[in-house]
């Protein structure tokens, strides 16, 4: 059979240039004259001089050759080749001729086009494919079933510039083809590679076979001059044009080609782009910002030569900008038109953009709350006058400037009516509710004309900055107002409020725009504890808020106070100087114990020294301000609510009930509780939570807490020892020794005492995985002798632990081994040395521990070894029956819940671990024959063995028989 190979490569260069590639195979090698690349290892020409897979192991390989079209659209195309597989093909076991590829792997994501020989299942057919990064989409298919066993045939494939693709096969492998399947796809279209897959088994790993590839191509001409599809902005200097189809470079980079209007000029440069489709032009001068430009291009041509006529491209330049309040607003507006002065007998409304930007008016809405009118896309400019009114009115207004018709335009009562303009995002840009005041003429307000805004700037929405026009048409629409620049203005300026933004920023907010020149200057405004005045003013576009900065920050929970001073609005009138206190708090997150119950008076009578009434005192032992809104002061029976207090770091607040609040008068930090709990004097409980539900602190109290008897009976308060054990019991308080009785609203009398005489008790021993143990104590632990290692030692030849780890409760250790337990195997843990907060010292304590993870259990892993069903006469053995059972797996296992029977009774295991080859001796529990024995177990109800005959059967916990015998 002859052999060739001929690939003609396409370069869109100055001129088409074509390049001839053969290779029948006849000299055994692949690797050149073409270059062939790939799983090279995997492949051989073997004697027939054909191409071959030669594997002998399962895998996925292939090969390819460069076949390198810039433009497919270009040609006419034909691929031919002849592929055998003598195999029945699979899901596992297929191949694939790829005709396109941009990437040299095709076993990696790609885009191009291949044919696939076989598949899953009995219908397998002829195949082509589409393929984007791993998605692959069939585009036509050959006759179903034809490839399903063994094939040796002969393809081509034919594809057109518009992408029509036709499958031809000849399945006995010679050249009378006929056309099977036919699509269209025109996803890609350059190429890189062409070459072959297979996918395999072991089985098949030498079962391929190809030959006679022939890929020609033919240009389609070019007669058609190329067209300018779409003009693309990238920035404000930069546009991209996208051309119908591959331009001559030369005369593409040429710069004097372009020009722009709007003074923009000819481009600084002009690059043609990698796909020969586009011109990139860069300009020196800027596009105006929501201004339509007109391109003019000239002498550009397509690499045939068709020039382009000389042509003009309008493209807009336009970069959304979020609006502000008052970017846009309500100049002027016409709610009685009748009857007529000179305006046309049509409502309306004016709007003006006095901002800096341009805005699309696409999507925004002009309303009276009654009905709605959608602003279809209009771009204004700034300082631009637009008059909005119905569709049919437009035309009257035209004449007169610009004019945007809408649907549903509102009507205005005459008397009276508000007017809101909103963005698409539903913010009120502009709104007004007017009246007849507006006009300040009698004889105006009865008809035909219109009311103006006088002064943009102030932007005060009441009469004082509105007037009947005095234009003799009766009003001004699509041009400056014939009031603008009245003032009717003498009320000094409100300032509103003032708000926090964060630690060292505030927003005030007045009801009318200010001079500019009095509200930044830093020294109309200054706080007290020693902040100053601002560093930084912003003053909003309306003119009407003001964002303060300031060097110094304020501190979380401290009330502070502005004062501001020499401010005027834009008519000059004086804002009154005024003060105003603000609070910066910052929330932080409370966790039980930031606020402790410090001290309580449970029974204030007889009087010592306080007044008569019962008290708790909180202290804050965080490091944040914490607000007290909310929380909740409770007894178990009742409770009372705190307003909003805040209490900061190591402060403290005496609460008592709001009857009794001005008898502390004398004390600071008070704060009166309606519904005050009324405390039990012998017992009770005290439980202080916040909003959330969390329980921050509490205790229940008791008369032994006083350790006096004559102050347990009346006139002493409680007082906290130390704040930092937080020991709830009768070793963590005691009553006051303070002549007046307690220490309501500072340090305790007694703080810092300690009554605690006992030590720690270690109360558990856990494994928590294969090489951490936790030790769980009844107290908090002192951290250095908790965290030391020398303090803990192990035993069975486990070394001491590496790290010891202290919660942050104070009530755990983690001890972490270098060596990991031995699951199955008890060992032990000696703890010295150890002591609690008041310095008590754990002298001693040794615990046991087991680390056991059950296994899966499989039959025979434990198996009966031995049995004695008649022990009498006595030879040497204990004269009792047994079993005896071997672990033979490599696992310990605990023998809980097992049974053991003999058909008649059962008896059930208890807890025992048997180690991997281990013996264990099983007995009845009445014999105490084997207590000399070291490893054994006793049964109830062990089952009595017949001495002639019997079965055995051993069960585990999930009653599956792991091992039987009948003898």
């Amino acid at each position: 059979m002859r052999k060739f190979f001929t690939l003609k490569l396409l370069f869109f260069v100055a001129n088409v240039c074509v390049a001839q590639i053969n290779d029948s195979f006849s000299d055994g090698d692949f690797t050149s004259n073409p270059v062939w690349s790939g799983s090279n290892a995997d492949f051989i020409v073997n004697g027939s001089n054909q191409l071959q897979l030669s594997n002998s192991l399962a895998g996925t390989s292939y090969l390819t050759v460069p076949f390198n079209v810039a433009d497919l659209s270009q040609f006419d195309l034909e691929w031919q080749v002849y592929v055998k597989q003598t195999f029945a093909s699979s899901s596992s076991n297929f191949g694939r001729v790829y005709l396109v590829s941009d990437q040299q792997n095709l076993t990696q994501p790609l885009n191009g086009y291949y044919l696939q020989f076989g598949e899953a299942g009995t219908i397998d057919a002829v195949e082509l494919f589409q393929q984007t990064g791993t998605v692959r989409t069939s585009i036509c298919r050959a006759t179903n079933g034809s490839i399903a066993a063994s094939f040796a045939l002969r393809i081509k494939v034919l594809r057109n510039g518009s992408g029509t693709w036709q499958l031809l096969v000849d399945y006995s492998g010679g050249n009378s083809f006929n056309l099977e399947a036919s699509g269209i796809d025109a996803t890609h279209n350059t190429s890189s590679f062409a070459g072959v897959v297979c996918v395999y088994t072991s089985t098949n790993a030498n079962k391929f076979f190809y030959d006679d590839f022939l890929i020609l191509n033919t240009p389609i001409p070019d007669a058609i001059p190329p067209m300018l599809q779409s003009v693309k902005v990238i920035d404000g200097a930069t546009v991209d044009l996208l051309f119908s189809e591959s331009l001559d470079a030369p005369q593409s980079n040429t710069r004097s080609n372009y020009s722009v209007n709007q003074n923009i000029g000819i481009p600084s440069t002009a690059i043609l782009q990698n796909d020969n489709k586009t011109v990139r032009l860069g300009f020196t001068n800027s596009f105006k910002n929501g201004y339509e430009h007109q391109l003019s291009i000239s002498g550009i041509r397509d690499i045939a030569g068709n020039e382009i006529g000389p042509l003009e491209k309008a493209f807009l330049y336009f970069v959304p900008i979020t609006a502000q309040v008052k970017d846009i607003i309500i100049n002027e507006f016409f709610p009685d038109p009748s009857p007529i002065i000179g305006l046309p007998e049509q409502e309306f409304v004016e709007i003006y953009n006095r901002s800096a930007h341009p805005f699309d008016l696409a999507g925004w809405q002009l309303t009276d709350r009654s009905s709605i009118a959608m602003l279809p896309s209009q771009i204004i400019l700034p300082n631009e006058y637009w008059i909005i009114t119905t569709s049919s009115g437009v035309p009257l207004f035209s004449s007169l400037g610009k004019t945007l018709g809408t649907s549903n335009f509102p009507t205005l009562n005459n008397s009276g009516d508000k007017i809101i303009l909103l963005d698409p995002t539903g913010l009120k840009v502009d709104s007004l509710s007017y009246n007849l005041k507006w006009y300040s003429d009698a004889d105006k307000q009865q008809g035909g004309w219109t009311v103006e805004l006088l002064n943009p700037d102030t932007l005060r929405y009441d009469s004082t900055n509105w007037l009947a026009s005095f234009d003799i048409r009766g009003g001004t629409p699509g041009k400056q107002n014939s009031q603008f620049g009245k003032q009717f203005d003498q009320t000094p300026p409100t300032w509103l409020n003032l708000l926090v933004i964060n630690q060292n920023e505030l927003l005030l907010n007045f009801n009318e725009a200010l001079n500019t020149t009095s509200i930044q200057n830093p020294t109309s405004y200054s706080i007290n504890n020693q902040i100053g005045s601002p560093t930084k003013i912003t003053l909003s576009s309306d003119k009407r808020a003001v964002t303060l900065s300031f060097s110094e920050v304020f501190v979380n929970g401290v009330i502070d106070t502005l004062s501001v001073v020499g401010i005027t609005d834009l008519a000059g009138n004086l804002l009154f100087p005024t003060k105003k206190s603000f609070l910066y708090f910052l929330p932080s997150v409370v966790h039980s114990k930031d606020i402790i119950i410090n001290e309580f008076m449970a029974d204030p009578t007889p009087v010592v020294g306080l007044p008569e009434a019962e008290y708790i005192e909180l202290y804050n032992r965080s490091t944040n301000p914490i607000d007290l809104a909310n929380w909740k002061l409770s007894d178990g029976s009742s409770f009372a609510i705190f307003p909003s207090n805040i209490i900061h770091p190591k402060e403290y607040w005496i609460v008592v009930s709001s009857s009794v609040v001005q008898q502390f008068t004398s004390f600071s930090n008070v704060l009166g509780l309606s519904n005050f709990p009324s405390f039990n004097n012998n017992g009770d409980k005290i439980i202080l939570s916040d909003p959330t539900g969390l329980t921050v602190d509490s205790l229940s109290y008791n008369l032994k807490w006083y350790r006096d008897l004559d102050k347990q009976v009346g006139g002493w308060s409680l007082e906290l020892l130390n704040s930092d054990t937080l020991r709830y019991d009768s070793a963590n308080w005691l009553a006051s020794i303070d002549y007046n009785g307690g220490t309501p609203g500072k340090k305790n009398s007694q703080d810092g005492k300690f009554f605690d005489q006992t030590p720690p008790s270690l109360i558990s021993v856990t494994p928590i995985s294969q090489s951490l143990l936790q030790l769980s104590f009844d107290e908090k632990l002192e951290q250095t002798s908790s965290e030391s290692i020398t303090n803990y030692k192990a035993n069975n030849q486990l070394e001491n632990p590496q790290s010891a780890t202290l919660s942050s409760d104070k009530k755990t250790v983690v001890l972490s081994f270098q060596e990991t337990f031995k699951n199955g195997v008890t060992n032990s843990i000696i703890i010295t040395g150890i002591s609690d907060l008041s310095g008590n010292l754990l002298k001693s304590a040794q615990r046991d521990f087991l680390y056991f993870i059950p296994q899966p259990i499989n039959p025979k892993d434990l198996i009966i070894t031995e049995i004695m069903t008649d022990p009498a006469p006595v030879v040497g053995l204990p004269e009792a029956e047994y079993i005896e059972i071997f672990n033979r797996s490599i696992n310990a296992i605990d023998l809980l819940n097992w049974t053991l029977t003999d058909g008649g009774s059962i008896a059930k295991f208890p807890s025992k671990i048997i180690q991997p080859n281990d013996y264990l001796i099983v007995h009845a529990s009445t014999s105490t024959q084997f207590n000399s024995y070291p490893n054994k177990i006793s049964l109830v109800s062990f089952p009595s063995l017949n001495n002639t005959s019997d079965s055995i059967v051993l069960k585990n916990s999930s009653s599956i028989t792991i091992d039987s015998i009948a003898y």
